[in-house]
Parts: C-alpha cells; sequence; structure tokens
C-alpha cells in the first residue's frame, strides 16, 4: 500500500506581497471613488482661489524681499512693535472702585438685636467633656462618744479579778484641760489590805495625785478564802498591781474679767 506525500499548505512570500500589493490598490481605488473632486456638490472645477484680487501676482513676492519672516514672526517695523519693545505705551494704572461713603443711622432701639439673632439660631454644642462619676462612698457608722462624767478607777495586773470590798466615791477637778490618769502601784494582802502604795505616774495636779495616793492606800478589797484569819498582814498570796485613777474635771468658772479702760486718744465722731 502506498502512502500519498505530504502537501504544503504554506503560502511563500511571494504570493503574500502580490496579496497585499492587490488589497491596498482596491482600498485606494475605493477611496477615491468616493471622496473625489467630482462628487462634492457645488465644486467649480475651473474656480481659483484669489488672494488679493486688486494686487498682482507678485505681491507676496514684493513682500518678502526686505523681511522674509515679516508675515511669520514678530516684527519691530509691523503692528506689534509697541507692544514687544514697550515704547510709546501709556503706564498701566489700576481700577480701584471707592464707593461713596454712606453713613448708616443708629438706632438704640435696635441695637444689639442683630447679635441677639445671630447667637439664638448659631447656637453653639458643648463638647462633651468625660464625666467621671464620683465614687460609691461606703457607709459608715462611728461608735457613740462617752463623755466622761465622774472619776472612774480602772484595776490592772494581779488586781483585775479583786474587786473592793467596798465602792469608793472619787471626786472630780476643777481644772481647764483634761488631766491624764494618775497611776498608783499598790501590794494587797490575801486578807484585802493594801499593805504598800507608790506613785507610779502624776497627771500634772498635785492635788489630784495626793489625794489618789492616799486613797489607795485606804481602800480594801475581798479577801481570798484562803487567806489566814489571825494574821491578815501576812506576805502569803500577796498581790502586786496598778490603780488608775481616770479623772474628771470641771470647767475652771472665770471670776477674774477684767474691764478694759476706753483709749485716752480715741476721736469719737460727732
Amino acid at each position: 500500500m502506498n502512502t500519498p506525500a505530504p502537501v504544503d499548505d504554506h503560502w511563500s512570500a511571494r504570493r503574500w506581497v502580490v496579496l497585499i500589493t492587490v488589497v491596498f490598490g482596491a482600498l485606494l481605488g475605493v477611496t477615491y471613488l468616493f471622496t473625489g473632486d467630482a462628487n462634492i456638490p457645488g465644486r467649480d472645477s475651473r474656480s481659483s482661489t484669489t488672494l488679493l484680487p486688486s494686487a498682482g501676482d507678485d505681491l507676496l513676492e514684493r513682500l518678502a524681499i526686505p523681511d522674509p519672516a515679516w508675515l511669520a514672526l514678530p516684527n519691530r517695523r509691523g503692528h506689534s512693535a509697541a507692544w514687544l519693545t514697550n515704547t510709546g505705551l501709556p503706564p498701566h494704572e489700576y481700577y480701584e472702585w471707592n464707593p461713596p461713603e454712606q453713613w448708616m443711622e443708629y438706632n438704640a432701639s435696635t441695637a444689639g438685636m442683630a447679635l441677639a439673632e445671630y447667637l439664638h439660631t448659631n447656637r453653639t454644642v458643648p463638647r462633651a467633656v468625660f464625666d467621671k462619676p464620683l465614687p460609691e462612698l461606703s457607709k459608715v457608722d462611728p461608735p457613740e462618744v462617752h463623755l466622761r462624767n465622774r472619776t472612774t478607777l480602772e484595776r490592772t495586773g494581779a488586781l483585775v479579778d479583786r474587786p473592793l470590798a467596798k465602792l469608793v466615791a472619787l471626786t472630780s477637778w476643777s481644772h481647764g484641760d483634761v488631766l491624764p490618769p494618775s497611776v498608783v502601784q499598790v501590794d494587797v494582802a490575801a486578807s484585802g489590805f493594801v499593805l504598800n502604795a507608790r506613785l507610779l505616774r502624776r497627771c500634772g495636779l498635785a492635788e489630784a495625785d495626793s489625794y489618789a495616793l492616799e486613797h489607795a492606800r485606804l481602800m480594801h478589797f475581798i479577801a481570798l478564802t484562803n487567806a489566814p484569819i489571825d494574821d491578815p498582814l501576812s506576805l502569803k498570796g500577796l498581790a502586786t498591781g496598778n490603780l488608775f485613777f481616770n479623772w474628771h474635771t470641771l470647767p475652771d468658772s472665770v471670776t477674774n474679767i477684767l474691764k478694759r479702760p476706753f483709749p485716752v486718744h480715741t476721736v469719737l465722731p460727732r
């Protein structure tokens, strides 16, 4: 079985050149056919353009003899010479319009109405400022303050559990300031008698300190159950403690009021 030889379908360069030339010529013919001078209505093939009917044919040549660029470029001898050289021109004057003065009539009854109307119609919006809320305060219940209305006695040390056999009424002192407590240390026997007393801390008022020391020696505490009956001053079961005399003070009465004399050099109003 014989296989047919392959056929080359590609055109040669000569064919392409001939085809392009024919197509280009056809386009030129069609263009001339539709845009020729014979297709322009009212076109007279015999008419010619005339620049200056009354001048001769050599007008342009005669004009170009002295200066060939006379019509193409600015020329000093032409109509633009004055504008190019700035000679022979009047000075430039700026136009200023000054309106006539017109005084407005002053009316006191309408003074400020324009400003009030402007402020009424153009209210400014205040800027939003970050308003920090106030902190919530917790409720505080302070304890009631109890003022001392009488002098009290306080026992410390080994005498806390040793009450007095008989309550002692202590006096109050007249003083201009608060008195600190007077502290007296005592040694109490098992029978309840005070064997020794000494002043440890003064209050600042000598009379009150002497009063506290004297009453501390005369105090009688409740006896212990194992206290010897035949020897009340026995040192067996001796207890030592401090007695605090918390003084109550009374304000001093003012008795030395002096009347100030009238100044001698004072000028009295008439």
